[in-house]
């Protein structure tokens, strides 16, 4: 049978022991905190990784951050079938073939987009042909 002093000992370790629990518990939120970027917000959180977009008209593969002017070669123009000519408006290029006239190299130079111009609203369509002139 425990004595008076056994269960005095017992409870003072279980103390100890919540004491030491919630040590733990706040050690463990703080590594949490700083693991998620909060720390009391001096921290950032993890850049995600930026998206890789697809050219409309040069359909090449590019990050926004590495989109430089003069990294894409496309036609300004429309494809037209003439007669029996496929021939670009813009610089005149032509060809016999519709499927090689869509890989005829661009006339004109810029940076890449991922949205096509025809797609844009009216403020963003007039800030695009400032860009083009």
């Amino acid at each position: 049978m425990a004595t008076k002093d056994d269960i005095a000992q017992l409870k003072k370790s279980i103390q100890e022991l919540r004491r030491g629990q919630l040590e733990i518990l706040l050690k463990l939120d703080d590594l949490q905190e700083k693991l998620e970027g909060g720390g009391g917000g001096e921290g950032k959180k993890p850049a995600e990784p930026e998206p890789i977009l697809t050219c409309v008209h040069c359909s090449a593969e590019y990050e926004e951050s590495k989109n430089a002017v003069g990294s894409c070669y496309y036609h300004s123009g429309m494809l037209r079938g003439v007669g029996w000519d496929f021939k670009y408006t813009c610089c005149g290029k032509s060809s016999k073939n519709f499927e090689s006239a869509k890989f005829i190299a661009g006339c004109a130079k810029g940076k890449h987009r991922s949205v096509h111009h025809t797609e844009f609203t009216y403020a963003n369509y007039i800030f695009y042909m400032q860009e083009q002139v």
